[in-house]
């Protein structure tokens, strides 16, 4: 048993107290009543790890102009970022 899973289920019980509970297990009372609303809302995949990655990337380059860079590597290879950039803003967009 997952000690998220033990956890929650002691602090369900009848009687329990969370905050004894949360220094036995080394958590935070936030934390814990955490723990405890996603088991409620979701049952024990509430209880999974998640991932902590963004779920889109709004500053991220766009593909065409990822290849546009990399062509333009790959003409000259001794060209850095500073001059590819200089080199697009002043020749290409």
């Amino acid at each position: 048993m997952t000690l998220r899973k033990e956890f929650v289920q002691l602090a369900l019980l009848d009687g329990s107290n969370v905050s004894q509970l949360c220094r036995r297990f080394g958590i935070s009372r936030d934390c814990g009543y955490h723990w405890i609303k996603r088991y409620q809302n979701e049952g024990e995949a509430g209880l999974l790890d998640r991932s902590k990655a963004p779920l889109n990337s709004p500053g991220k380059t766009a593909q065409q102009i990822e290849a546009l860079v990399a062509s333009i590597r790959v003409e000259n290879p001794t060209w850095g970022g500073r001059k590819i950039f200089h080199y697009l803003r002043n020749e290409k967009l």
